[in-house]
Parts: structure tokens; sequence; C-alpha cells
């Protein structure tokens, strides 16, 4: 959480610093058929969710969409999906006392093992260390 407010404390002051009218802040759009993959992403976590999968969503062969999507959001379709899993895994490991077994249900993982070992491989810790490692920094602050 420090580290977030220095990151927006630090867009702040860098906005402040900028001349009047040098930047302008534009929601960032996408079109149809890649907001529709994200959509699909983001509405079947609980699932095991395929690139072929998100491809049929946006209405394309696979190898055209993987093409796009890597163009438009700088990552590959497969990086996407475990960064939105990954993403709400801390969220929940965060904000809920929900057993890590019950995650990995909803995120669609066969097994807490398998869950265990994804977390780990994508933060760099087990979901336990970091629930444990969140919460001794909430209660420090």
């Amino acid at each position: 959480m420090k580290a977030k407010q220095a990151v927006l404390n630090l867009l702040c002051y860098y906005l402040e610093c900028c001349p009047p009218d040098s930047v302008s802040l534009v929601a960032q759009t996408f079109d149809s058929p890649l907001s529709d993959a994200i959509a699909y992403v983001e509405t079947h976590l609980n699932e095991q969710i395929t690139v072929q999968q998100m491809a049929e969503a946006a209405g394309y062969h696979v190898s055209h969409f993987t093409r796009l999507f890597q163009s438009r959001m700088g990552i590959s379709p497969g990086q996407f999906i475990l960064q939105k899993k990954t993403e709400t895994a801390t969220q929940l490991l965060t904000s809920t006392d929900l057993p890590i077994a019950s995650i990995a249900d909803s995120l669609g993982f066969g097994s807490q093992f398998y869950f265990s070992n994804f977390f780990k491989k994508q933060t760099g810790m087990t979901p336990s260390s970091y629930r444990r490692l969140y919460l001794r920094a909430y209660l420090e602050s």
C-alpha cells in the first residue's frame, strides 16, 4: 500500500510540474472485439480459460486474435489470463478471510495445491505467506 501511495504521490507531483494543457488524461478504450474478450475473461475467472475461448468471444481466428491482442495490450492473451487470475487472487487474499481452498476453487483451479504453485510462481510467495505479510503490514500501519 505504501508503494502504491508513493507512486500516486509521484504522479501527482509530475502532473503539477507540467505546463498547463501539456498533459491530458484520456480513458483508454479498446475496440469492441477486444473488449468482448476481456469481458469474457473477467466473467469466467472461475473456469480454466483458453486463448481459443477469448478469440471466439472476440470473433477472431485464434492466430489473428493473438497478434492483435499482443499489439494492442502489450502482453499475450495467455499472460493476460494469468495476470487477471493473480490480481483477483491477491484481492481475495487481502480483502476476505476466505479459505485458500475456496479462493482456488473460485478461480477455476483444480486443487489448492495447484493454485498455491501457480500463485507462488506469479508472486514469489505462497498464498498463505502473502496473506500473512499483508496482514502484518496492515496491522503495523
